[in-house]
């Protein structure tokens, strides 16, 4: 089954009573219902992974933004998301990397969507003990293909 089987398979028992019966057991769990609500763009979903002292960083290593952005608490990652969610094209989304660490209470993923110009992302999420997401660490690269061949040759 690929990546977006899963997705849809997710998709299937994603409803309105969800919200209520919310309570992931597992990392597997918890990144089941981050990447079905990306994928429908549901900011009510996203934000049910997300606790007050959630952390979430941003850095952007080429492109306009090129810095750190830092996201904590619920009000600053809702507005992350709410900004980000409507833009991101969801069918051209490419995942080879991903690994689920029960164990650790992670999640590593490298991941891009071109159309956006989201070349190469990486992120790292860290759960804590009742699944929610307390920090999620996300480097992107912006920078299409063929510039990142020019800017290292010119290092």
């Amino acid at each position: 089954m690929n990546l977006r089987s899963n997705i849809v398979a997710l998709l299937v028992g994603t409803g309105a009573g969800m919200a209520a019966a919310y309570a992931p057991t597992t990392v597997q769990e918890a990144w089941d219902n981050h990447i079905g609500a990306v994928a429908t763009n549901n900011l009510t979903q996203v934000m049910m992974d997300y606790t007050e002292e959630s952390v979430l960083l941003v850095h952007d290593i080429g492109g306009e933004r090129g810095n750190l952005q830092e996201y904590r608490g619920l009000e600053p990652i809702e507005a992350f998301f709410a900004a980000v969610l409507p833009t991101l094209d969801v069918a051209n989304f490419s995942m080879p990397m991903l690994d689920i660490d029960e164990e650790g209470r992670q999640v590593f993923l490298g991941w891009s969507i071109p159309n956006n110009g989201l070349y190469q992302v990486s992120d790292v999420l860290e759960f804590n003990p009742d699944f929610t997401i307390k920090y999620q660490n996300t480097v992107m690269n912006t920078i299409p293909p063929e510039g990142m061949r020019e800017r290292n040759r010119n290092l």
